[in-house]
């Protein structure tokens, strides 16, 4: 089996046993943009798992459809 996965950090709305909200927006559209058996993180993951900062590879910007500004996004080396 192969995943992409998105991570991004925030409160998240719950609401009738689901999920909801910009954070877990952002996720969904940063997975949209890994490859299959990769992870890609929001740079607010980065920062909060400063002391794991060599798990994590720059990967650039990208515009996520729904968001105005660029996301900072890094790619979790876990293998």
């Amino acid at each position: 089996m192969h995943v992409r996965i998105g991570l991004s950090a925030g409160e998240p709305v719950a609401e009738d046993g689901d999920l909801f909200g910009s954070a877990v927006q952002l996720a969904a559209r940063i997975c949209a943009y890994a490859d299959p058996d990769h992870i890609l993180a929001a740079q607010i993951v980065q920062h909060t798992c400063r002391s794991q900062r060599e798990l994590f590879v720059e990967m650039g910007e990208i515009l996520p459809k729904g968001f105005d500004r660029p996301i900072l996004v890094h790619e979790v080396s876990w293998q």
